[in-house]
């Protein structure tokens, strides 16, 4: 379902303006696999950014990158960024909200599955770990920035999904399921999360 902007920025309750947000990108990507990655203050009130500061435009289009690669799979979204939202879905697709909600979408594709056979990929995709990883990272390492420049002190929902991926693969010898917990090269995903709520920045995490 599709909810006026107005609308949007009218709730306060986290919980409802999760679902509100989850509802309008089921109903863009229908039944195409995709990854997904959110987040929102708890505090929906305390932040109203002003769309017009360039800083901000800039900062999100072009996200920290402080390894200097001019490719990988990072959050940049495919130009051009109007109204803080790209208009392709399919790769690369990032939207921010006034309320300091920020969200960033790509298909599992040739590009998730990088070097996997296009037959084989229509019926048993199977991700990347360097996506996997470094899409999430990017991410947290983007909101964190957003959350200094906005000055935003509440705590942070992130939400990370796979949509539609029931016959998907993750490559072997990359993650291992043990104790409850999933773990990429013997991380554990949950670590990853933990040590940037604890303050690390992503690119200390190891």
């Amino acid at each position: 379902m599709q909810y006026d902007i107005a609308d949007i920025l009218e709730v306060r309750d986290l919980n409802l303006f999760s679902r509100m947000k989850q509802e309008t990108f089921e109903e863009r990507v229908g039944t195409d696999r995709f990854f997904r990655i959110t987040g929102t203050p708890a505090d929906l009130g305390q932040v109203s950014a002003d769309l017009e500061q360039p800083a901000l435009l800039k900062l999100l289009e072009k996200p920290p990158n402080p390894h200097g690669r001019s490719g990988g799979w990072d959050v940049r979204p495919l130009p051009p960024l109007k109204r803080f939202e790209n208009q392709r879905t399919e790769f690369h697709h990032m939207k921010f909200v006034k309320n300091g909600h920020l969200e960033f979408w790509t298909a599992i594709d040739q590009y998730f599955c990088w070097q996997q056979d296009p037959v084989e990929m229509k019926t048993h995709p199977r991700r990347y770990p360097y996506p996997v990883v470094e899409h999430p990272l990017s991410f947290l390492r983007l909101y964190r920035a957003s959350a200094d420049f906005l000055q935003i002190h509440s705590d942070i929902l992130f939400q990370m999904q796979y949509l539609n991926i029931i016959s998907a693969r993750m490559t072997s010898g990359y993650v291992e399921q043990r104790d409850g917990g999933h773990y990429i090269a013997r991380v554990s995903l949950d670590s990853i999360v933990y040590a940037f709520r604890g303050g690390e920045s992503p690119e200390t995490i190891q």
